[in-house]
């Protein structure tokens, strides 16, 4: 029994080792290639979002498109023959059989259809590009959340190191001062379990560092496993909310459905242009073999014709497409709506968020942390001179770590919740 929860206390305790060193590892591996800052970062992923790249390839293909859609259809070419007898299947038998015909037929769209099929591939072109625009701002943004979120965790682990470090050297000061009595076994045994419990903390944080890598690695890849510089970035400056609310209209998201709102709208106008007849040309030229009773070589014949639709049954066709192309455009309008009230939702969420998050941290650096460090320094001398316990120099220590975190915490996500101003603003 005894040797059997030997066994598996030692493999959780190399389990423990191998979550702590591997990572180690790996980044000391990756620091050739160095840091990683978050400008580097972000012009990475755009240039390697397949996102992006996409959508400025189907923007060619509109723009290629409506210049094609501008032209008129292929013309038609027509080879035959005319009027031959059935009896004999003798071109001479008869004056009027053409032994070949030669035509050609050329077709026009009604109205301004094909200016208009233009127009519209145009203006989805142009909304493509304003897609293109978001996706570069929401993978710029992206980019940021996973960076600083990898930041925290990293940071928090270099934190914790110092905190480890600080209980080894308690350890051993309070391991000889009880070897000489004047310590009592249970301060030994305290600093002890603070020393695992630090593990198991680290332990978690870096599976959060990992799991933000991997992220991050979803944009970068194997630039990602590269190492965290050490000071936090400064990213652009917010504009002022109600700046941001005026400007809020300019999104490219709102631009992009402003063009289908647009787009809807030519192709109702395409739609109306079914109530104009179509029409053709067609041009023949028969050539007839034989001679007329003068013993004269029979002229050939010539033909020409002009064709139209006659568009008069309109009520389950045109109309129809006239009212389906105008219900697409209402869709596209409510559409742009909506995006319209979620945009000054999500500025009015990350605004609250960024002024909060923002003060508290400020409140944080400027009072909380100076009385976590006075309070330690206090009760560190209260322990030496023998006026405080061990276990309120614990409490402390382990106060001003805590605090040292929600500081770093703050921080971090003060800085998400402006990336996601910046994204609205296009910074």
């Amino acid at each position: 029994m005894f040797a059997t929860g030997w066994a598996r206390g030692a493999r959780v305790y190399i389990f423990k080792i191998v979550l702590l060193v591997i990572p180690a590892a790996c980044a000391s591996t990756a620091g050739a290639a160095g840091s990683l800052t978050l400008e580097e970062a972000e012009r990475i992923a755009q240039q390697r979002d397949a996102g992006i790249t996409g959508i400025n390839a189907q923007q060619d293909a509109l723009r290629d498109s409506a210049v094609a859609e501008a032209q008129l259809p292929d013309p038609m070419l027509q080879v035959g023959t005319m009027n031959l007898p059935v009896d004999t299947f003798n071109f001479d038998q008869e004056p009027m059989t053409q032994f070949l015909v030669l035509g050609v037929r050329q077709q026009f769209l009604p109205g301004k259809t094909r200016e208009l099929r233009r127009t519209r591939l145009e203006v989805l072109a142009d909304a493509r590009g304003f897609e293109a625009e978001d996706r570069a701002r929401f993978v710029r943004t992206a980019v940021r959340d996973s960076w600083l979120q990898r930041f925290y965790y990293e940071s928090s682990i270099e934190l914790l190191a110092k905190q480890q470090r600080l209980f080894l050297q308690l350890d051993e000061s309070v391991t000889a001062a009880y070897a000489a009595g004047r310590r009592q076994q249970h301060d030994v045994l305290r600093v002890q379990l603070e020393a695992e419990l630090l593990k198991e903390r680290e332990i978690d944080l870096r599976q959060e560092a990992l799991a933000w890598r991997g992220e991050l690695g979803r944009w970068l890849g194997t630039d990602a496993d590269r190492p965290m510089p050490a000071e936090l970035p400064d990213l652009p400056a917010v504009p002022e909310y109600q700046t941001q609310l005026e400007a809020l209209s300019q999104h490219p998201l709102l631009s992009r459905d402003q063009m289908l709102v647009k787009a809807g709208k030519v192709s109702e106008s395409i739609a109306r242009q079914k109530y104009k007849p179509a029409w053709s040309i067609d041009l023949r030229y028969g050539f007839r073999d034989g001679e007329n009773a003068a013993g004269d070589d029979l002229p050939d014949f010539f033909s020409a014709m002009v064709n139209f639709s006659l568009p008069l049954f309109t009520g389950n066709r045109q109309d129809r497409r006239v009212s389906a192309a105008a219900a697409e455009t209402r869709s596209f309008l409510n559409d742009r709506s909506d995006n319209e009230r979620r945009l000054q939702a999500t500025l009015e969420r990350a605004w609250a968020r960024w002024t909060k998050l923002t003060a508290i941290g400020e409140h944080y650096i400027a009072s909380v942390m100076p009385a976590a460090q006075a309070n330690v320094e206090a009760v560190l001398d209260a322990y030496q001179n023998d006026r405080a316990v061990f276990d309120e120099l614990v409490r402390a220590e382990n106060t001003l770590l805590d605090t040292q975190l929600r500081a770093l915490r703050l921080e971090v996500d003060a800085r998400i919740a402006q990336a996601q101003l910046l994204y609205l603003a296009g910074e």
